[in-house]
């Protein structure tokens, strides 16, 4: 018996779909990266480097991340989420897929 065409398609569809579902960022992935690029902003912004920029996003490191998975809120899509944390103004608005994050929206600055 044959294999119907239409096979493989649909095999290698499935295929990426479980493999975006399983690479398919978390919240708390999310709030770890995004507290490690607050962190390296307020540390550049305050013309720390070094040791002090490190000690200094050590100690922040934590509450930034707690602070961020209070307030995103997070639609998931199975292959891809949308993180949206409220601001004054925009809000910030990224895309998780594939492990990675993608600004789909910064908030402006002031």
């Amino acid at each position: 018996m044959a294999t119907p065409r239409w096979a493989l398609p649909l095999a290698l569809v499935a295929l990426l779909i479980v493999a975006f579902a399983m690479t398919n960022p978390d919240k708390g992935q999310f709030a770890a990266t995004y507290a490690d690029r607050f962190n390296a902003q307020l540390a550049a912004q305050a013309g720390l480097t070094g040791t002090v920029g490190q000690i200094l996003g050590g100690v922040t490191q934590n509450a930034i991340e707690a602070a961020l998975s209070a307030q995103a809120k997070r639609q998931n899509y199975l292959v891809a989420s949308v993180y949206t944390v409220p601001m004054s103004g925009p809000d910030l608005r990224v895309l998780g897929v594939l492990g990675h994050f993608y600004t789909l929206q910064k908030p402006s600055s002031q």
